[in-house]
């Protein structure tokens, strides 16, 4: 028997591994698609559609439901605009994972199926209820992460704006829109409402260098969203854009590396990773523009020296390599700094004076297969890179002096990067010669332990 037109899904939705607990109820119509659902669980949780993102039931591991396909992946994939959600619901959990090198992963969990006169009229998909504060983007581990307190009526009146019917999908949480030309955009954009004035806009690029405290952070946070919700008008963000690069705010007092500059390095990071992502939605940034930026980064992550000295404490180097790994996913990144891309990993490694205690691994491993996963780098080209980085930190390891520790700990530093990309190569059919590498050099490490104690400090 057809199933009635109009059904709705209760759904609780709970941000695992979190403590307090944070948790969404929503009410969403029944044949609503996997990607609807994506945006609803963006807006939900906070999130600005940053990173990648899929699903998979709990019952079908082996499926993934993903935006795109990827032709490294050994895994059944289906595209999640084909998915209706209510039959998948009906049968497992879900699991929407969002941001693979974090992994934000949100237990989805049909709670009942609801007919018109339960919702009385209320316009879905809407947000029944929840609890605890949304997340900051590439904050994960980090003791104070939250972003905004659960606000159940602004969630109401985002997903009410760009879920004018039960069957829209809003044009900002689409998968892949790609530019068109690399030239500015000159349009006025009217029909998004703009919410900053020039003057205004102004003082926020210039808040940005207060040499404050974790506000500093927060009011980033706040332009960040003014890019990623479209407030701002092509003119408004170029203009943005330029003040940053043209200030050199991502190398603000990079020298100083304990002080509070860190944390207008840290908020200006967070506004350039917003303005990427913008950018590869809707162009308005030039060659030149792009090119000196990209330059500007790799420069911050060679010589930001900040780091925490609590495991999981987000800091200047971290937020260095997040903004790195962000470029490296631009299409224009170009190709010179890609084949530099190893040298610019053995500098940092270098600076190195302690473990990694941030995203540091995550986003080096990322970086690499980001550029493989691209073929901007050949398998020969990343082996020979990571060969290169193998060999000059062996050798100053060899060479060290017992009371020098710190080649020791670049090296260690190093094999960590490797363990992870050992994860994410190993689906990687096209990439299985960076895999056997890889795994080869993790193998010759194990054996080095057992043969040297002192490898294992």
């Amino acid at each position: 028997m057809p199933r009635k037109k109009k059904q709705y899904l209760q759904l609780k939705i709970q941000l695992r591994d979190e403590h307090p607990l944070v948790w969404r109820r929503v009410v969403v119509p029944y044949q609503f698609t996997l990607d609807q659902l994506h945006a609803v669980l963006q807006i939900a949780f906070g999130w600005r559609t940053y990173h990648l993102y899929q699903f998979w039931a709990t019952r079908n591991k082996k499926t993934l439901y993903v935006p795109d396909f990827d032709g490294y992946s050994d895994a059944v994939q289906k595209l999640i605009q084909d998915i209706k959600a209510g039959p998948l619901l009906e049968k497992s959990n879900l699991i929407y994972e969002y941001d693979f090198g974090e992994s934000w992963e949100h237990l989805i969990h049909l709670e009942k199926i609801l007919e018109p006169a339960d919702i009385e009229g209320s316009q879905a998909p809407f947000c029944l209820a929840g609890r605890g504060a949304a997340k900051r983007e590439d904050s994960r581990g980090e003791e104070d992460n939250d972003a905004a307190p659960f606000d159940q009526a602004a969630i109401n009146d985002r997903l009410h704006a760009v879920f004018p019917t039960d069957t829209a999908m809003p044009d900002d949480y689409r998968y892949g829109q790609k530019p068109q030309s690399r030239q500015p955009n000159r349009r006025t954009a009217k029909s998004k409402k703009q919410t900053l004035t020039d003057s205004e806009l102004h003082d926020a690029v210039n808040g940005l260098l207060v040499e404050a405290d974790n506000t500093t952070l927060r009011n980033a946070d706040a332009l960040a969203a003014d890019f990623r919700q479209g407030r701002l008008s092509i003119a408004q963000q170029a203009y943005v854009a330029q003040r940053i690069i043209d200030d050199m705010m991502l190398l603000y007092y990079i020298d100083d590396h304990q002080t509070r500059e860190v944390y207008v390095r840290m908020s200006v990071g967070e506004v350039v990773r917003s303005m990427l992502v913008q950018d590869v939605a809707r162009s308005f940034l030039t060659d030149n523009q792009l090119a000196v930026l990209f330059n500007q980064i790799v420069t911050a992550v060679i010589e930001e020296h900040n780091v925490s000295y609590f495991i999981n404490q987000f800091n200047g180097r971290g937020s260095a390599l997040s903004t790195l790994a962000t470029a490296v996913q631009h299409p224009a990144f170009p190709e010179k700094l890609a084949k530099r891309i190893g040298t610019t990993v053995l500098r940092l490694i270098i600076n190195v004076n302690g473990p990694f205690n941030s995203n540091e691994t995550e986003s080096i491993a990322f970086i690499f297969y980001v550029l493989a996963a691209r073929r901007v780098l050949t398998p020969k080209e990343l082996i020979g890179q990571m060969q290169s980085i193998d060999g000059i930190l062996n050798q100053r390891a060899n060479e060290a002096e017992l009371a020098n520790i710190y080649p020791l700990i670049h090296q260690r530093a190093w094999i960590g990067v490797l363990a992870l990309a050992n994860v994410m190569f190993e689906s990687a059919y096209t990439y299985r010669p960076v895999w056997n590498y890889i795994h080869g050099q993790l193998q010759q490490w194990v054996a080095a332990v057992g043969a040297n104690p002192k490898a294992m400090l």
